[in-house]
């Protein structure tokens, strides 16, 4: 017994598949808008300058990796945590990272839908 195709036929639906895979491959490319600079506040507690600007730090890290995925280059604002505060809510800079989310600040910035990390607190104490 011959399976019958459709009206399409074996190499109908493997084209089929191969265009409808480039599409998915193709539209978040485009999402991304490569080549954006983009703001990002810098400050001292969570990010490192070396001696010859060479920046460091975990929010360096995971910027870098975003900026791997969307193509975006980074211009970095340096200042205090409470003047970056105010600029990210002003639109003055465009990301700000280490932010704990709050209600209040859920008003006034858009947090991601993903937290960048977890912190894990513990006390310790003298066993002698």
């Amino acid at each position: 017994m011959k399976y019958k195709m459709g009206k399409f036929g074996l190499w109908g639906r493997i084209l089929l598949s191969v265009l409808f895979l480039l599409v998915c491959l193709l539209v978040p490319a485009q999402a991304a808008e490569p080549g954006k600079t983009v703001r990002i506040g810098w400050y001292a507690d969570t990010s490192s300058t070396g001696s010859q600007g060479e920046r460091s730090g975990y929010s360096y890290e995971y910027e870098q990796m975003v900026a791997a995925y969307t193509g975006w280059t980074y211009e970095y604002v340096k200042a205090d945590w409470n003047e970056l505060l105010q600029m990210v809510q002003d639109g003055d800079i465009d990301l700000l990272s280490n932010i704990s989310y709050t209600d209040d600040r859920a008003q006034k910035m858009l947090f991601s839908d993903l937290p960048m990390g977890e912190e894990k607190y513990y006390i310790y104490a003298d066993l002698t």
